[in-house]
């Protein structure tokens, strides 16, 4: 039995966004007057993955050296630092990484850091490395520092960063080394988002205005993102409007909306009501049932 009656079918491309960008934007839809449109799904979409595994303003965080004193910044091809006091603020530089990059990246900015402090005795050497080909596969990182003259390093994450997930900590976590060793509690994660959110206000009483949940891990990096639905009315949400101009946003599983680096996002969506014969059809069923129940 079809539940679909009266429906309109909408193409959205950000780039006929009436403002905002590629990634977060509002359009004009035509919403036909005196409608009873009551539910919204997606149905094809196309989305770039030209976002990428680090981006501002998602890519700091603080690395705390006790009993150091340092002042200034410095600047490299994999980031900046900015040093104050005992606390050193890292920034990497947007981009994909592989693991051989990430280490690279990671023991070059904290040695970098590290030479911020003002005497020469408590400028430390970090090494980042990861299990060998002939031993276990932990699929951490250990974060190594030589020579330590002072109390134990802390590698902190701000609540927006997002590079805990590459260096393979817990979200916004202080982690402290232990005999000059800091071992990631998580396996590192190298993947530019697993899974992307398309949200809107058009949508009401669901998990954070979310239209579609789409799965990425399949597609390469600076690939096409391709989605069709298969199941409409299963994944339809209740749908709500005032006027005719909604905002749509792609987002992480953190709810941050990803720069997709001026690429924009083309999808489709059916806007339409849903019949009552179903949910007519149960509550006759349960009236029956409970007609039964009491003979």
């Amino acid at each position: 039995m079809n539940h679909i009656g009266d429906k309109s079918i909408f193409y959205i491309d950000s780039q006929n966004r009436t403002s905002g960008t590629s990634g977060n934007f509002s359009i004009n839809l035509n919403m036909p007057p005196n409608n009873t449109y009551n539910r919204i799904v997606v149905m094809q979409a196309s989305i770039p993955k030209s976002f990428y595994l680090i981006s501002s303003p998602y890519n700091t965080f603080t690395l705390y050296e006790p009993g150091t004193s340092s002042s200034g910044s410095a600047w490299g091809t994999f980031g900046s630092v900015t040093g104050s006091g005992a606390y050193k603020t890292i920034s990497l530089t947007p981009g994909n990484y592989s693991k051989t990059t990430m280490i690279v990246c990671l023991q070059t900015m904290l040695t970098l850091a590290s030479t911020l402090n003002s005497t020469s005795a408590t400028r430390y050497t970090y090494g980042v490395s990861f299990p060998l080909q002939n031993y276990p596969n932990t699929g951490k990182f250990t974060y190594t520092v030589a020579s330590l003259t002072t109390a134990q390093p802390q590698i902190i994450f701000p609540s927006t960063s997002t590079l805990y997930l590459p260096m393979g900590f817990v979200k916004a976590s202080t982690n402290v080394f232990i005999s000059g060793s800091l071992t990631s509690a998580n396996v590192i994660r190298l993947q530019a988002k697993d899974t992307l959110f398309i949200k809107s206000n058009i949508v009401s009483r669901s998990n954070k205005s979310v239209l579609q949940e789409i799965y990425t891990s399949a597609n390469p990096d600076f690939s096409i993102i391709s989605f069709s639905q298969n199941c409409i009315e299963l994944n339809a949400k209740e749908l709500i409007y005032k006027d005719n101009n909604f905002n749509f946003s792609i987002t992480d599983e953190d709810d941050n909306v990803l720069d997709l680096n001026c690429q924009d996002v083309v999808f489709s969506i059916c806007c339409y009501e849903q019949n009552n014969a179903m949910e007519l059809m149960k509550q006759d069923i349960l009236i029956k049932n409970i007609s039964k129940l009491m003979n």
